[in-house]
């Protein structure tokens, strides 16, 4: 009998320091069954609120010397005027012959 608590408690040790070590990936595994629950009994999980183009990082501007496509928050404009993605396409563009 005493060989056998012995053993079970090596077992609940081992046990704890699987769970102490894997934490994350069992809060993980949980979040997840706990959705596939959620979606099973007709309730959707809380979406996030807000338009798509403000998740996204706001609308797209192109950049009128070279041409990509940036949000418009990361661009440099001048005055009402044209967007430019970086300093440098600014100064090749303030280069050009009018």
């Amino acid at each position: 009998m005493r060989e056998a608590l012995i053993i079970l408690g090596v077992i609940a040790v081992l046990f704890a320091l699987s769970a102490f070590r894997y934490r994350k990936q069992l809060r993980a595994a949980y979040g997840v069954w706990k959705a596939v629950k959620e979606i099973r009994a007709g309730r959707f999980p809380d979406q996030p609120l807000g338009k798509v183009e403000e998740q996204a990082g706001g609308k797209l501007a192109r950049c009128m010397t070279c041409g990509n496509w940036q949000p418009e928050s990361k661009m440099r404009k001048v005055g009402n005027g044209p967007m430019f993605c970086s300093a440098a396409c600014f100064e090749q563009a303030a280069k050009r012959p009018a």
